[in-house]
């Protein structure tokens, strides 16, 4: 709106449903999945969006997170601390926990690795549901590592794990889903998650409907366009490494405490006592990467966060990161990832940072 001065916004409890038909607006956007809403928007005949739904969308186009990619992320983070048992706590059939669920589940079993998915009510709710998930949670191999789908469902697992006795993060590491870090303080310990790119689908969905209006475009119903999240937050919920050699567990800490200062195979070799070569198979055997591309990896999950959040130019993100210079990092970061820094920041930048 800040972009389109002669925007003006009209919700929908300024007028009564009654009125609503006649309503001499442009476009709409939807968030509720009030069937009377659905009504009211069909006899208008003027474009609508739908934003951010939490159940499949049929009815109109629609901007929100990609919940498969957030799932995958997640995926992702637990596999880098060396994880091999996995858990899912969500909603069965409510929309983003399905898609979620199924990102999480796929990207585990790319890495030969099985899910044990716990469903229970869509909301949190009495003793006898949490007891049950705390027994969930008791017999589950450990140390093992959960995703829940939501933040309130992340909270409900802290509270099961206090009625059994878990350890938090030493028996089992929990990682969630949030778009703020509103009420963190609510945690203990504080939860890890998926930051979602919530600013992201409001600007989306906002210069869809722009489109829509201006120019006369008619996107089938249904069609969705999905934003990435931004990335995981890492908290002390999922603050250890699963990894039985404690020299490569130590091997890659240290990655990922100096990777973006930039060291070399050589420095992190110096810390076993092995030989160069069989400590670097182990380290790929545990990890399933070569020391040399967690510290790549590191460094490109640094400047993607940079690119994204920051308006940082690209010398300061050079020398944050570990590179020389700022025409380094862009060789490296497309060998990388196929675009250029410039690209990747147009492609994926938070809109709350513009």
């Amino acid at each position: 709106m800040a972009e389109h001065a002669a925007w003006s916004l009209t919700q929908k409890w300024e007028l009564p449903d009654a009125a609503w038909p006649a309503w001499p607006g442009d476009g709409i956007f939807v968030r509720s999945h009030d069937a009377a809403i659905a009504d009211l928007v069909r006899k208008m005949r003027i474009p609508v969006v739908f934003v951010e739904p939490t159940h499949r969308v049929d009815t109109m186009p629609w901007v929100g997170t990609d919940n498969t990619a957030v799932g995958s992320l997640a995926a992702e983070h637990l596999l880098d601390r060396g994880f091999r048992h996995f858990g899912f706590c969500g909603c069965n059939g409510v929309y983003y926990s399905d898609m979620r669920r199924d990102g999480f589940v796929q990207r585990l079993q790319q890495s030969g690795f099985s899910c044990d998915v716990y469903v229970n009510a869509a909301l949190p709710s009495q003793a006898p549901q949490t007891d049950a998930l705390a027994d969930w949670l008791a017999a589950l191999p450990k140390p093992g590592a959960v995703m829940s789908d939501s933040t309130y469902r992340g909270r409900e697992l802290l509270t099961a794990c206090r009625r059994k006795n878990l350890a938090v993060p030493e028996e089992v590491s929990i990682l969630t889903v949030k778009s703020d870090d509103e009420n963190d303080f609510l945690e203990f310990p504080p939860l890890s998650c998926v930051r979602l790119n919530i600013h992201r689908v409001g600007y989306e969905a906002a210069a869809l409907l722009d489109r829509m209006m201006s120019e006369g475009l008619r996107e089938p119903p249904g069609t969705g366009h999905r934003v990435a999240p931004l990335t995981v937050v890492s908290r002390q919920s999922t603050d250890m490494l699963a990894i039985p050699d404690p020299q490569v567990a130590d091997a890659l800490r240290f990655i990922w405490q100096h990777a973006c200062e930039g060291i070399h195979v050589s420095d992190v070799a110096k810390m076993v006592p092995h030989s160069r070569r069989k400590f670097e198979q182990q380290f790929q055997n545990l990890v399933g990467r070569t020391p040399h591309e967690e510290i790549v990896r590191v460094q490109m999950n640094q400047i993607k966060a940079a690119l994204d959040g920051t308006d940082l130019a690209l010398d300061q993100i050079a020398e944050r990161t570990g590179f020389a210079n700022a025409k380094n990092l862009v060789t490296a970061f497309h060998r990388e990832t196929g675009l250029t820094p410039g690209k990747y920041r147009s492609r994926y930048k938070s809109a709350h940072s513009r």
